[in-house]
């Protein structure tokens, strides 16, 4: 997964080949907008899965020992942690869980570089 802008790539290599498909944040932005009912549904649905997710298997990754204390810490962690279901929800192609776990990344990547920022000016 390539975030790129408002362009999302993704590329999927199975045993038969790879797949490449896009997804415009802009677009999908547009469209969240305008259907908030469908939005909220799906957000229902990907807040099920996630939880169950959750109970099965824990989060495999976390901030390094080296930044674990830091400043921007749970910042980092929260990009390590949207960037882990927006692969998990984007695994099985473009769809609107994708669209929002994309989205939610680039929240929590935005995050991370203002707290960066603020801590380190000029460095993002």
């Amino acid at each position: 997964m390539q975030l790129s802008g408002s362009n999302v790539t993704l590329i999927k290599r199975d045993k038969w080949g790879v797949t490449t498909s896009m997804i415009d944040l802009e677009a999908g932005a547009k469209f969240v907008d305008k259907n908030p009912a469908v939005v909220a549904i799906a957000e229902h649905g990907l807040n099920t899965l996630q939880a169950m997710r959750i109970a099965h298997y824990s989060v495999r990754y976390s901030v390094s020992p080296m930044t674990a204390g830091g400043p921007c810490a749970s910042e980092a962690q929260s990009m390590i942690n949207a960037g882990y279901a927006a692969i998990m929800a984007c695994s099985g192609g473009t769809s609107l869980g994708c669209l929002l776990a994309t989205n939610d990344y680039n929240k929590a990547v935005e995050a991370y570089n203002a707290c960066i920022n603020k801590m380190y000016p000029g460095t993002t």
